[in-house]
C-alpha cells in the first residue's frame, strides 16, 4: 500500500487546517446557541420529564393532563426560559441573544428527539419485553 495510516491522517489533517475558515462557519453558530440563548439543555430535558412518568405507558395513553402539577412545571419552566431568550431585560441580565424563528423551530425539533426516543423505548420494551402475566389466583394467594 502506498500510502499508509500517518500519511493518510497527516493529509487529512492538512485538509482540515487549510478549510478552518470555512469550518469555523458552520461549527461556531452551532456552538454558541446553546451559549448565547442560555437554553442548552432545558427543552430536551422537560420532553424527558413528561415521558419518563410511566416506564411502559405511552404519555398520551396515560393522558397528558393526569399530572397537573408536573405540566403546570413545565409549562412555567418553558415561559420563564422563552422570557431569557426573548425579553430585553433579561437578555442584558443573562448576556443572551435572541434566537430567529428557524433557530428556534429547529431546536425544539431537535429537544423533542428526547421525548420520541424514550417513547420509542417504551414501545419496544413493551412489544419484544413483555411484562408476566400473573394470574388472578396467584395474585390473591400472595396478598392475602
Amino acid at each position: 500500500m502506498l500510502l499508509g495510516k500517518g500519511v493518510l491522517s497527516n493529509l487529512t489533517l492538512l485538509y482540515f487546517s487549510l478549510n478552518v475558515q470555512s469550518l469555523r462557519c458552520i461549527i461556531e453558530p452551532a456552538q454558541s446557541l446553546p451559549i448565547r440563548t442560555g437554553m442548552s439543555d432545558t427543552f430536551p430535558q422537560l420532553g424527558h420529564a413528561l415521558a419518563i412518568r410511566s416506564d411502559r405507558t405511552f404519555l398520551f395513553k396515560q393522558g397528558i393532563l393526569s399530572n397537573k402539577p408536573l405540566l403546570l412545571a413545565v409549562g412555567g419552566t418553558c415561559l420563564l426560559q422563552l422570557a431569557v431568550i426573548y425579553l430585553p431585560f433579561f437578555n442584558d441580565l443573562f448576556k443572551t441573544e435572541a434566537l430567529s424563528l428557524g433557530e428556534l423551530a429547529a431546536y425544539l425539533g431537535l429537544s423533542a428527539l428526547v421525548f420520541h426516543a424514550v417513547e420509542l423505548e417504551k414501545w419496544l420494551r413493551t412489544k419484544f419485553f413483555p411484562l408476566p402475566r400473573v394470574s388472578e389466583e396467584r395474585c390473591r394467594r400472595q396478598y392475602k
